[in-house]
C-alpha cells in the first residue's frame, strides 16, 4: 500500500466525518408476480415478491377481503407468518428477499370475473398477473394492461360476414348468406384450410354444370375423377370438423404475451402500490357444446340438400364417357364396297294391275 513517512517538523491532520444518509426509500420492489385459478367456490392465488431492503424490518401488505393464508416461504423455507385480519407483515433483511404467500379468497368464477388484488404498499417495476381459468370455461373477452391477451376470433366473425354476404350473392352454389356465415363459424373451431376446402368443393360442384359439354372423353373422365377425390376429401374434413367442435375446445385465437385459452398473462413495468386489475368474461363450456351440436344437426339437414344438388350437376348430362381408341396396324386397309341388296323383281300376272312382291 502507499506509506508517507514524513520529516522531521512535518505533520498531517485527518478528518474524520460519517457520510450524512440522503432522505429516500429504504425498500424496493424489483418484481411480483400474481396469479390466481378461479374455482366453483373459492379462488387459489399465488403471489411472489422480490424486495430488496437497505435495512431490517418489517413491511406490511393487504390481502383481499377474506383471504386465508395457506403457506409462507422466504427464500424458499417455509415460515409460521400469521394474518391479523386483512395485514400481514414480511420480515425484512439487508439485502435482496424473495417471498411467496398462497392464500384462498371467496371469489368464484362468474360471467365477469375480475380478481381482488393485494395492496403492496409500495411503488413497483416488472409486475406480472395470471388468470387460469382451466378448460371448464369459454373465454369470450379480456381486459387489462396494455401488453396482455387479445381474443382474435371476433376480428375472424367480422371477415366472415364480409365473406359470407359476398359469397351469398353469387348463383354458383345454392348457399345463402345465412348458410355461408353459418358454415363459416363453425369450421372456424376447426381451422382456416378446413373452411377454404369445402368452400372450394362447393364452388367445384358449382362450376360443374357450367362446363363445356363438347370436352374431350379423357379430360371430361380425368375432371369426374378429381370431383370424386375432392368430394372425399372435403367430407372428411367436415366429419374431422364436427368431431373438433362436439369433443374438442373452443379455439377463440387467444394470443398475446404468451397466453392461451386456459391462461392470460399480463405484464405491466411499473405499478402502483395495487396490481392492475384484469378482468374475464367467459361462460361454461357446457354452453359450447350445446352451441355446437345445434350447428351439427343444422349441418346435416342442409349437407342432404347439398349432397343432392352436387350429384345432379355430377351426373348431368352423363357421369362417365366411354373413350374410343383407335390403333393402326401397317398401311391403311383400302375400303370393301358395300354390298348392296338387290332390289325385288316385280311379278304381274294377266288380270287386273296387281303387283306382288
Amino acid at each position: 500500500l502507499p506509506t508517507w513517512r514524513p520529516w522531521p517538523g512535518e505533520e498531517v491532520l485527518l478528518s474524520l466525518s460519517r457520510p450524512v444518509g440522503v432522505p429516500g426509500p429504504t425498500l424496493t420492489l424489483d418484481r411480483s408476480s400474481f396469479l390466481v385459478r378461479p374455482g366453483s367456490r373459492v379462488t387459489e392465488a399465488v403471489l411472489e415478491l422480490t424486495l430488496r431492503s437497505s435495512e431490517g424490518g418489517q413491511h406490511e401488505i393487504l390481502l383481499p377481503e377474506g383471504a386465508e393464508l395457506q403457506r409462507a416461504l422466504v427464500d424458499g423455507v417455509e415460515r409460521p407468518l400469521r394474518l391479523d385480519g386483512r395485514v400481514l407483515s414480511l420480515p425484512l433483511v439487508p439485502g435482496t428477499q424473495r417471498f411467496q404467500l398462497d392464500w384462498r379468497q371467496p371469489e368464484p368464477s362468474t360471467r365477469y370475473y375480475s380478481p381482488s388484488v393485494p395492496d403492496l404498499r409500495i411503488d413497483g417495476v416488472n409486475a406480472s398477473i395470471r388468470i387460469e381459468l382451466g378448460q371448464d370455461r369459454w373465454i369470450l373477452f379480456t381486459g387489462g394492461p396494455d401488453l396482455g391477451p387479445a381474443v382474435l376470433f371476433w376480428g375472424l366473425v367480422i371477415v366472415l360476414v364480409l365473406l359470407a354476404i359476398g359469397l351469398g350473392r353469387s348463383r354458383i352454389t345454392p348457399l345463402k348468406t345465412l348458410d355461408w356465415l353459418l358454415l363459416g363459424l363453425g369450421l372456424s373451431q376447426a381451422g382456416v384450410w378446413t373452411g377454404l376446402l369445402v368452400a372450394a368443393w362447393l364452388f367445384a360442384l358449382g362450376l360443374r354444370v357450367r362446363l363445356d359439354k363438347e370436352l374431350s372423353p379423357w379430360r371430361f373422365n380425368l375432371m369426374q375423377i378429381g370431383l370424386f377425390v375432392l368430394s372425399l376429401t372435403a367430407l372428411a374434413a367436415l366429419v374431422a370438423a364436427l368431431q373438433q367442435g362436439l369433443l374438442g375446445l373452443p379455439e377463440m385465437q387467444i394470443a398475446g404475451n404468451g397466453s392461451t385459452s386456459t391462461g392470460l398473462n399480463w405484464y405491466q413495468d411499473r405499478t402502483g402500490p395495487e396490481l392492475p386489475q384484469t378482468w374475464v368474461v367467459s361462460v361454461p363450456i357446457l354452453v359450447y357444446r350445446v352451441l355446437m351440436l345445434a350447428w351439427a344437426l343444422w349441418l346435416a339437414y342442409r349437407l342432404l340438400g347439398w349432397l343432392r344438388w352436387g350429384w345432379q350437376g355430377l351426373s348431368s348430362p352423363v357421369l362417365w364417357r366411354e373413350v374410343k381408341l383407335e390403333f393402326s396396324q401397317g398401311k391403311r386397309q383400302k375400303q370393301r364396297p358395300v354390298a348392296t341388296e338387290p332390289k325385288p323383281e316385280v311379278v304381274t300376272k294377266d288380270g287386273p294391275d296387281l303387283e306382288f312382291r
